[in-house]
């Protein structure tokens, strides 16, 4: 039994999406709402308050949409629609979060996994792939000194396991976490550009591309499948009411 101010602790997280995520989150959820079917896969479970926040931001999107996952207004009357899987190795979180979440009427599965392995024998389509699973650094208990803990290789073999298995259409919305972007580009010439150093190129070479220009994460879209003036629209939308200048940090 999940003890209630688990429960309590990761419900409240219904608030805004945190600075400096917050305008590339907005901009993939709308990117999503144009979907008439709405399959959101998350590689990496919401943990505490403080971390892996998008779990509820998805389960309130698929609840009330846009609005409703987005700031601290929700629609009168819930329309549920879509399907959301949450997948980590992680068996407390994923039980907490099932807990928290097993009280709304959405089509949710919280599943204990690698998530490379469920990946790979995934069925269904995605339409937008939430990658945050394994860190890339991690500080040493003795030493405290930042090691690499493999999420750079993890995260590439995530996106890799999702063209193989089909799930992949041509405009499944990739969102990569823990990303340092700028001019929409990871930044070069350093080994600290974030868990995509191997994703990003990987997904490039099937076609995908960041289409926001900065922030601590990466959104990817192929443009050839998109509205161009629609997806403009969205990115000037978000840059011009959501993104504050703030020192990028995860």
């Amino acid at each position: 039994m999940v003890p209630d101010h688990i429960v309590k602790e990761i419900l409240k997280n219904s608030q805004p999406y945190p600075e400096p995520r917050q305008p590339t989150m907005h901009l993939a959820l709308q990117l999503l709402n144009t979907c008439e079917a709405t399959n959101i896969l998350e590689a990496g479970t919401t943990r505490t308050q403080d971390e892996g926040l998008a779990t509820i931001v998805f389960a309130n999107f698929l609840l009330y949409g846009y609005q409703g996952s987005n700031d601290g207004r929700v629609p009168a009357q819930p329309s549920p629609r879509g399907k959301l899987w949450t997948v980590d190795i992680d068996n407390t979180a994923i039980r907490n979060v099932e807990a928290a979440l097993a009280r709304l009427p959405i089509d949710i599965h919280c599943v204990v996994s690698d998530s490379v392995e469920f990946i790979r024998n995934f069925n269904e389509k995605i339409d937008l792939f939430y990658l945050d699973s394994l860190q890339d650094h991690v500080r040493d208990r003795e030493t405290m000194k930042l090691v690499r803990a493999g999420g750079r290789e993890h995260q590439l073999e995530e996106a890799k396991a999702a063209f193989e298995c089909g799930a992949v259409h041509e405009k499944t919305v990739f969102l990569l976490d823990d990303q340092r972007v700028r001019n929409f580009e990871l930044f070069n010439g350093n080994d600290d550009n974030g868990k995509g150093i191997l994703s990003v190129p990987f997904l490039k070479t099937k076609g995908w591309s960041i289409i926001n220009e900065s922030g601590a994460q990466a959104v990817m879209i192929n443009k050839e499948a998109w509205d161009q003036r629609l997806v403009e629209n969205m990115i000037h939308y978000v840059e011009g009411n959501l993104i504050n200048q703030r020192p990028f940090e995860w």
